[in-house]
């Protein structure tokens, strides 16, 4: 393990110590300033806390995975090494998207990698490709590209 991780850890650790300490001691009442600051720090731990659940709400509500045709081809495709890497890649993704509208073109190519319209591997591809482009730039690629129009409405 990189000594930065613990490092880091502690740290956090130790905003949280402080925060708590904060709270415990009144000063937030006292001081006005203080109040404001742990009124922002709470509401920005809520909407971090509340980012990977939207986007994963995001991605399994899709229509393209409401099937049962999709539903029966997760559980077979689960029990396979190839299944378990595309598995592991979306969890990597939605972890990191930075746009909402991500998690619903993901559940799309999902969907047409469950349905064989991409390889294992087209779909690992395009799963990163949605990860690092700009999403403007994915929506202006789908209406200009008619098979990539095909893919993603889908469902």
């Amino acid at each position: 393990m990189s000594p930065i991780l613990p490092s880091l850890e502690d740290s956090l650790m130790d905003i949280d110590s402080v925060r708590k300490a904060l709270d415990d001691s009144g000063i937030s009442d006292a001081i006005p300033l203080v109040d404001r600051a742990m009124k922002f720090w709470r509401a920005a731990a809520r909407i971090q806390d509340a980012m990977p659940t939207r986007k994963l709400l995001s991605f399994i509500t899709d229509s393209s995975l409401q099937t049962d045709g999709a539903r029966e081809k997760m559980r077979e495709r689960a029990a396979s090494t190839e299944g378990n890497k595309a598995g592991e890649m979306l969890f990597l993704v939605l972890e990191r998207i930075n746009d909402f509208q991500k998690p619903a073109w993901l559940a799309k190519t999902y969907a047409a990698y469950l349905a064989n319209k991409l390889s294992a591997s087209d779909f690992r591809r395009i799963a990163a490709a949605v990860d690092i482009a700009f999403g403007d730039d994915h929506i202006a690629l789908i209406s200009s590209n008619d098979e990539i129009s095909t893919i993603t409405t889908l469902g």
